[in-house]
Parts: structure tokens; sequence; C-alpha cells
């Protein structure tokens, strides 16, 4: 990891939004890319983070590409959006690089068409489109991700948010223990003092119930196009509020730790999250019972890290993933092992 200078990008934090990673390798050449959406900056060419990929990786074997026209950008253009799953084998069908999967709803609440269009050309990657229409932001990232685990029968975990199990920690606590992050309002908080103020409230309840029916929808989806199974999914502890300004999408109450990122440190793979602060004395973590229910589901060889992202990216709705990127190795052999997912003629 590095870290970029804020007054350079006028304080523009959605590393994960601005860009992402990509490559394009032949048996003779290997060129690293970076798709540079159109987001620039949240605003227009040159602000923000927009010069961020040509300050630090133009050059010899890079190249820089985006698609459409600049301003089509929206919000399901963003980098947050896209994501790839592990290799796969679904109903006999080997995809030795993953799906690409991101969000929309058919309609409307979708990426612009010169972006689709050329994500969808990404053959060997079979992208599929699940929604994401009710939330905010409307990113893929905000309620899944997947995480390394060697001891899993795919070699990983898909990890997607869950309210059941957040409502079963919650109601487990003294309704009085008090959430000094929770209780201020504003841009500071979510107005809810206690542990009761949140389990005590029926819209809440109401909302998180017609939310866990979505994405109980969703995660039908992607059992079917991962070849998911019981085994293969953690349930993270999460819930959502409605958000201002929004039109009934919405955010996450507790940080979403789904909206995590996976790094090397060392020999150890490591897993970023946000802190869900979940308790009264707040720098103190190990008595967290959100924490602990969480290092209870994860793979015992990862080594979890939770961080106040409270301030800057819980409150303007996005959590450690949107804040963060990670350039993987890249493996180049698809015509060997991926040519079975090219139609003949291409």
């Amino acid at each position: 990891f590095f870290t970029l200078n804020s007054y350079r990008y006028e304080y523009d934090v959605w590393v994960q939004d601005e860009f992402e990673f990509a490559y394009a390798t032949s048996p003779d050449a290997h060129l690293d890319l970076i798709f540079d959406t159109h987001r620039n900056g949240q605003s227009y060419p040159g602000s923000g983070l927009d010069d961020f990929p040509e300050d630090e990786y133009l050059g010899p074997d890079w190249a820089i590409i985006n698609w459409g026209a600049p301003g089509s950008a929206n919000s399901q253009d963003y980098g947050g959006n896209f994501e790839i799953s592990p290799p796969v084998t679904v109903d006999g069908v080997s995809y030795p690089y993953g799906r690409v999967y991101y969000g929309g709803d058919n309609g409307y609440y979708d990426p612009s068409d010169a972006t689709e269009d050329a994500v969808e050309g990404f053959g060997v990657q079979a992208p599929f489109k699940p929604d994401t229409s009710w939330l905010c932001v409307g990113h893929i990232d905000e309620f899944t991700t997947t995480i390394p685990d060697p001891s899993a029968p795919k070699g990983f975990r898909f990890v997607m948010a869950d309210t059941r199990s957040a409502w079963e920690i919650l109601e487990a606590m003294a309704p009085s223990t008090y959430l000094p992050r929770y209780a201020p309002g504003g841009w500071e908080g979510h107005g809810m003092s206690t542990v009761g103020a949140i389990t005590g409230s029926m819209s809440l309840r109401l909302l998180n119930e017609e939310l866990q029916d979505i994405m109980d929808e969703q995660e039908e989806i992607f059992r079917e196009e991962l070849g998911l199974t019981d085994e293969d999914i953690i349930y993270m502890p999460s819930l959502f509020e409605d958000v201002a300004g929004c039109y009934g999408g919405v955010a996450s109450l507790i940080p979403g730790m789904a909206n995590l990122i996976v790094s090397q440190v060392g020999d150890t793979p490591t897993v970023f999250m946000a802190d869900p602060f979940m308790r009264t004395d707040v720098d103190d973590p190990s008595s967290d019972p959100v924490i602990a229910d969480v290092r209870a589901r994860f793979p015992a060889s990862l080594d979890l890290v939770f961080l106040d992202d409270w301030q800057v990216y819980h409150m303007g709705l996005g959590e450690v993933h949107c804040g963060s990127n990670v350039k993987r190795v890249a493996p180049r052999t698809w015509w060997e092992d991926a040519g079975h997912l090219i139609p003949r003629g291409e």
C-alpha cells in the first residue's frame, strides 16, 4: 500500500471508484491496463483523482483506456461497481479467470451503454449483472465480495451482507449499551445512542426485512452464476438505513464490512474492513461483539484488520474498499485454458 497526496487530488478519497486495473496479454506480449472511468473526480476532467492513473502508471508497458464520452458516466460506471470472482467451474464449464459481475437493474439504473457493451465483451470472464438498484450508491461492492481460503472447496469464500445475523448479535446485547459513534446526528452519526434504539425501531426492522428479501434473491443469482453452495458463503452481519435524497435507496447503518479489501502482507493474506463500533469503548475493539462474531466466521488463515473509516468513508456512504485499490498478479495464458469461452469466429 501507498497513500495518495490528498492536496494534489483535491481531497478526493474514492480510489476504487476512479479506476480499475486490467491487462491484455498474448503469447508474445503483455500490457498492463487501467480502466480509467469517466467519473473524473465526480466533476470534470482533471479534477479530483482523474489524473492519478496518468501520474502514477502511464509509461512503457502500461496503457490507460476508457469507454464512452467524458461526462457520460453515472455511479454505475464507477470502479466499485465492477468485481471479479476467483476461478470457478459452473455446470461443467470452467472459468479459469473468474467471472465479472456488476450492478444494475436492466433499465434506467445501469452503467452507460458504452461501459456495459465493453464489459460484456470480456468473453472469457462471462459477465453477469445482479440488481443493485436498491442501494443509494448502487455499487456491487457494497454487499458482496470474495476472500481467499485454501481450506474451502473452491479455494475462496463468497462474502455477502446479511441482516439476520446482525439482529442476532444486537438482540443478545443489553439494550442500554451506549454507542458513542452512532449517537450523534447529521454528518457525525446515525442519531441512535443505544443498542435498544436500533433493535426497538420497527421502521428499521421492516426496512431490513424487505432488504433481506432482495439480498436473498441476489444470493440465488450468485449461487447459479458462480456455482455456490451453502459451504461457500460467509454471511456478514449488516444493517442498512434509508438515506435522505436517495429516492428510497439505502446505505449501511453498521459500517459495511463486506466492503473490504484483501492484500498480501508478507506471507499473510490480510483483510482490511470497516470497524463496526458496536461498543461503548471505541478504543477497545476486543469488547465489540460484532468483531468477535466476524472473526469466528472468517478463516483462521487470514489476518483481519478493522479500520476506523467512520468519518471519511462510512458517513460519506462508502467503506474501506471504496477508498483503496490493489493490483493483482495477472495470469497470462488465456489462449491455452479459456479458448472454450470464445465463440467460434471471434
